[in-house]
């Protein structure tokens, strides 16, 4: 290093240091700021807990919670979490908070009172520590104490609480009143919905939840003017608690008028949105029939905020009545709030798109690679000639770069273009129904195998979702053309023609979609194309899955995965056909494996016989899914699978991968890292050497990680596996 370059480094790391200086927070002067609070002899209950409920709390570090629970909010269950909280650092720019003596008083008020609401009535405040000890007699510093020995800034000051639990108040019993004259099957919910059972800890949270529960269950049974009153004997000697909920369910109830508001000012049609929430005056009313009516007119697309409103009378006698099933119920309208967003959208941008790509029919999602860099303009309207019809077009022009070594080799550079039409109409049929219809050309490489072709598709057909969008049915009519522009490139298919009727079905029975804890999944998409409909091949294919998922203490969740693919090529329709697409069939609709979202040991098609695709189909996976922070987790799968260009299902060919994955939280779902390794003895079972079974001889899939090259796949994408 020259001198002339360490004088500029050295200049640089001054100029560094005043940049951190002139942004460090400081303590003002006559104060003390508060370093540290600490709570001592918390033991059964969460320490983070209690100190979310205390106005005094320390200058915040940097800090990872190990599990998956977020920080804890005041109030809120739970209340004994058992977190590993790690600090590491305080950012010198960060606030530091003040001390006030006062609020420090009350705080430890709170703190007595918080243990009571836990159940602890025998907790009490041993002690309370504060350093320096002038700040238990004022808050402010003197212009004349030398407390801290800086004159110009204030002081740390650190805070120890001892604090004794004792032992909990226990339920003893959980009574309710006033359910003699309700149906049993209500009776039965009502005491599912209880949170706190004989032999309990008391909490006055869950004792609240519980009659919110149980409002909630007269609710959805009919009852929306019920009323959960309660009394909860305490016996701080005995160490017990009796509770007591009266129910007064007041009258049956059935849905009255429907209002719309909001709509007025972009003329959105009224009768549109109400007809949306599938509900008619007199029909018997349920709190869960007004959560899946604002759930569809949302659906609809144009609003930012939906509110269903029951309009609940403020007393029995104000009530209006109607005969009804029960004998006579009361009459409760609904008043329907919606914001419309921007009804008319417009987009224009560049970008670069590298890696994984996914294309998603229906029932099923498929990952393939591609990198290129493109424009981007979106044009989009929310209200297309009235009635919430909605049309979106979007253009993507595309430099494509097609170098086998990938991104960021360039090699030559080809033109492309990806553009696509979608149409809704709400409302076809039946209120819920939409009619989708849509169009996509795509001028590019194919994702398998980068010969340029001409991919033009077409759908129309109404879809709809059922109870609470937990199943969606779809029926389709679709149509592919595909013409190859590198004709005398290796493998590549004839120019082809398909339409086909397409039927899709799913059911998620997930507690979340985008991060699933617990619960089943099941979807199935069935094509039958020719037979009729002008096609180059009659054929079926058939192609369900379905999923599990399992949680395991301190967050963890077990996933499952099977999914199995079926082509019968029934007919070849056109004798112009290559011999393997007369085998096969057409080239977008060929089943293929490996990639994010299946084998993940395998680069996207690379799965089982070739790249060319195959007739049959199958693939399992498994996961442990370990959270190792509220947003940051970790994974380790297995996944096995096969494509077979036959016509049987080879469960010998195990194919089998192995390996761990990364998590990030968005808000879009997780950010994902994964690297699969493929297994050597256990990819054809009864072979002992690694073999990928590919008739023509092609080398496995390797991949070099950290300059180590192994058989595997490394993948980075959006959203989880499965």
């Amino acid at each position: 290093m020259t001198r002339a370059t360490r004088r500029a480094a050295a200049r640089a790391a001054v100029w560094a240091g005043l940049a951190v200086s002139a942004g460090c927070a400081t303590i003002p002067q006559h104060r003390y700021g508060v370093s540290s609070l600490e709570i001592e002899g918390v033991e059964e209950l969460d320490e983070q807990a209690l100190k979310a409920c205390l106005a005094t709390h320390e200058r915040p570090w940097f800090q990872v919670t190990l599990g998956r629970t977020a920080d804890p909010e005041c109030g809120v269950p739970p209340f004994d979490s058992d977190r590993v909280v790690l600090s590491f650092w305080r950012w010198p720019w960060t606030d530091w908070p003040l001390y006030d003596r006062s609020v420090f008083e009350r705080d430890v008020e709170r703190i007595e009172r918080w243990f009571r609401a836990r159940g602890y009535y025998e907790a009490r405040v041993l002690s309370t520590s504060v350093s320096p000890p002038a700040a238990t007699a004022s808050d402010r510093i003197g212009d004349d104490e030398d407390v801290c020995g800086e004159q110009d800034e204030g002081c740390e000051v650190d805070i120890r609480i001892a604090v004794e639990e004792g032992e909990p108040v226990l339920v003893t019993e959980v009574v309710l009143g006033g359910v003699e004259n309700l149906a049993g099957w209500v009776q039965e919910e009502l005491r599912d919905a209880m949170r706190l059972e004989q032999g309990d800890r008391f909490d006055e949270a869950l004792y609240d939840r519980s009659k919110d529960a149980a409002a909630d269950v007269l609710a959805n049974a009919g009852f929306a003017m019920a009323e959960v009153e309660g009394e909860v004997r305490i016996d701080p000697e005995a160490r017990t608690a009796e509770i007591e909920l009266t129910v007064e369910h007041g009258p049956p109830c059935v849905f009255g008028e429907i209002t719309v508001e909001g709509h007025e000012e972009e003329g959105l049609p009224a009768d549109t949105i109400a007809a949306a929430a599938l509900v008619d005056p007199g029909d018997p009313f349920s709190a869960e029939t007004v959560a899946e009516a604002q759930r569809a007119i949302y659906a609809l697309g144009a609003f930012t905020t939906v509110e269903v409103i029951p309009v609940v009378p403020e007393d029995v006698e104000s009530a209006e009545r109607v005969r009804c099933d029960a004998g006579t119920c009361a009459v409760i309208p609904l008043r329907v709030r919606v914001v419309p967003g921007r009804l008319t959208r417009f987009g224009l941008g560049a970008g670069i798109q590298v890696g994984q790509f996914e294309y998603t029919e229906v029932a099923q999602g498929v990952s393939v690679p591609q990198w290129d860099v493109h424009l981007l303009g979106i044009l989009e309207f929310r209200n297309f000639l009235g009635g919430l019809r909605r049309l979106r077009v979007e253009d993507r022009p595309r430099l494509i770069f097609t170098d086998e070594r990938g991104f960021p080799r360039t090699g030559d550079p080809r033109l492309g273009n990806d553009l696509r039409i979608d149409f809704r109409q709400p409302a076809f049929f039946e209120p819920r129904t939409t009619l989708g219809a849509g169009a996509r050309w795509d001028l590019g490489p194919d994702p398998f195998r980068a010969y340029f072709r001409h991919d033009l598709t077409a759908y129309l057909g109404p879809e709809r979702y059922f109870f609470d969008g937990r199943l969606f049915a779809a029926l389709r009519l679709n149509e592919n053309v595909f013409i190859p522009r590198d004709p005398d490139a290796l493998n590549v298919p004839s120019s082809y023609d398909v339409m086909f009727l397409e039927e899709a079905i799913r059911l998620d029975l997930r507690d979340n979609p985008r991060d699933p804890r617990y619960g089943a999944y099941f979807g199935a998409a069935v094509h039958e194309a020719g037979f009729g409909l002008p096609s180059s091949w009659d054929y079926v294919r058939v192609t369900p899955e379905a999923r599990g998922y399992v949680p395991l203490p301190l967050g963890m969740v077990v996933a499952a995965r099977f999914a199995v693919g079926a082509m019968f090529i029934l007919d070849v329709n056109d004798e112009s056909l290559d011999e393997t697409s007369q085998e096969l069939g057409p080239e977008r609709y060929r089943l293929r494996g490996g990639g994010a979202n299946s084998n993940r040991g395998y680069l996207p098609g690379d799965l089982g016989d070739s790249t060319l695709g195959g007739l049959r189909r199958w693939e399992a996976s498994a996961e442990l899914r370990v959270p190792i922070t509220a947003n940051f987790g970790a994974v380790a799968f297995a996944d096995m699978g096969d494509v077979h260009a036959g016509d049987r299902f080879r469960f010998d060919w195990i194919h089998l991968s192995v390996g761990l994955g990364l998590r990030y939280r968005t808000i879009v779902g997780p950010l994902r890292f994964d690297v699969g390794y493929q297994v050597p003895e256990a990819q054809i079972v009864g072979l002992p050497d690694f073999y990928t079974g590919r008739p023509e001889g092609n080398p496995k899939s390797k991949v070099d990680l950290f300059f180590v090259e192994f058989p595997g796949a490394v993948h980075l994408t959006i959203g989880e596996a499965f």
